[in-house]
């Protein structure tokens, strides 16, 4: 065992995965944990299955190791996941901290305000900006919302794989790939196994997972991939304009902040949004990063309780960091 004065154990829950790691008050990167909604040590959450008490418990445990320290600081969205009596056990001293979802992405992309948009299993659209309340738009969830998100994608997909045999103008690659990721490939069936998964309450990370099967069509050719792609973002550019208007930045400059894997991964998507945004607010700034958010998390709580110069510290933790 290793004993260290103080660590920061960031987290970042979301719809398909959680993500942790331990680094020492100098940026110095102790350990990572990762899981995801397919892994078998993962669990389901109404809220996503990253944001379950045992995903959330596999990451934790994989970044802390066998380390041990005097004070922890556990920074995470929401709350410490029943996990208070478990960290315990690795220090002394424990705080917390907890940050909004959009803070650590604002961070990581070195903007103190701006648009977050979320594309990832769910999707939402937050906002900070001059001094105003800062709000969010949607994170309703699959029923009520997410407009845009993976779900909203992988949904499309199944509906589009479903008909796709009803004329030729609805063929697309996409069935096969769908098929074959849902392991519903048995011909005997038909299109009963896929009409029996869709009323079998699928975990949305699953569906969401679809999307990146869609990107790829996409990029390849497939027209309903790219109409379906279209679709979202069109869906999350109209949740985007409440945002606008609602704030009167139609004629500002502001940073419009990607964030979760639609938005990040599928240039396709987020140029295509970038495009429609900008015919009703021209001087939209986009941005985006491919670190994750738990590496915002982590700068953000090493800002304030960091032991060295922050430009030091955060060029420490992300050349250690490994996707």
């Amino acid at each position: 065992m290793l004993p260290i004065s103080r660590c920061i154990l960031a987290i970042d829950s979301g719809g398909s995965k959680c993500d942790a790691v331990l680094v020492r008050d100098d940026g110095t990167l102790l350990g990572q944990g990762h899981c995801t909604w397919n892994d078998p040590h993962s669990g389901r959450s109404q809220f996503g299955s990253g944001r379950s008490e045992n995903s959330v418990r596999k990451a934790v445990l994989a970044a802390l190791g066998d380390i041990r320290c005097d004070e922890l600081v556990f920074a995470t969205y929401r709350d410490n996941f029943g996990l208070g009596k478990l960290v315990w056990k690795y220090t002394q001293t424990l705080r917390f901290f907890n940050a909004t979802e959009h803070e650590p992405i604002l961070f990581l992309n070195h903007v103190p305000e701006g648009i977050v948009v979320i594309a990832g299993t769910g999707g939402a659209v937050y906002c900070k900006w001059r001094g105003r309340r800062p709000t969010h738009f949607d994170g309703l969830g699959p029923v009520l919302g997410d407009a845009g998100s993976g779900y909203h994608i992988g949904l499309l997909a199944l509906r589009a794989v479903a008909k796709s045999t009803w004329h030729p103008r609805h063929a697309t690659s996409l069935t096969l790939r769908v098929m074959q990721a849902l392991n519903l490939t048995d011909p005997s069936l038909g299109r009963k196994n896929l009409v029996q998964f869709s009323l079998n309450n699928p975990d949305r990370a699953e569906v969401a997972s679809l999307a990146a099967l869609v990107d790829c069509e996409a990029n390849a050719g497939d027209a309903i991939a790219q109409a379906i792609l279209r679709q979202a973002a069109d869906a999350m550019t109209e949740t985007i304009f409440d945002a606008v208007s609602s704030l009167g930045l139609a004629e500002e400059e502001f940073p419009l902040v990607g964030a979760g894997s639609v938005a990040v991964h599928s240039t396709r998507y987020w140029e295509h949004l970038c495009t429609q945004v900008s015919t009703y607010a021209p001087r939209a700034i986009p941005m985006r990063s491919s670190l994750p958010p738990v590496l915002g998390m982590a700068l953000l709580v090493l800002q304030k309780y960091g032991t060295d110069e922050y430009a030091r510290m955060e060029h420490r933790l992300l050349e250690q960091f490994t996707a």
